[in-house]
């Protein structure tokens, strides 16, 4: 039963950790003194674009790498590709 569901198992641990990734940025966004969120905030208060700009990429970079993680864990144990 286990290798049955291990293909939609791994997808969804690959959505979910992206979303995760997401969720805290935002978290940190509003109760956090430290983290990727809270320079966001921090640099967007005093209208420091770039910083803002480095911090969003920095996010995004790291659900891609989470992502592509996930994607090469599928192909290692052999299962469909999700799209």
């Amino acid at each position: 039963m286990l290798p049955a569901a291990l293909s939609t198992l791994l997808a969804s641990l690959r959505l979910g950790g992206t979303l995760v990734i997401v969720g805290v940025v935002v978290a940190e966004m509003l109760a956090a003194a430290a983290g990727i969120g809270f320079l966001i905030t921090s640099a967007r208060t005093v209208l420091d674009s770039p910083r803002v700009f480095a911090g969003l990429l920095l996010v995004l970079l790291l659900a891609a790498l989470f992502d592509l993680s996930m994607r090469a864990l599928e192909r290692a144990l052999g299962h469909r590709a999700t799209p």
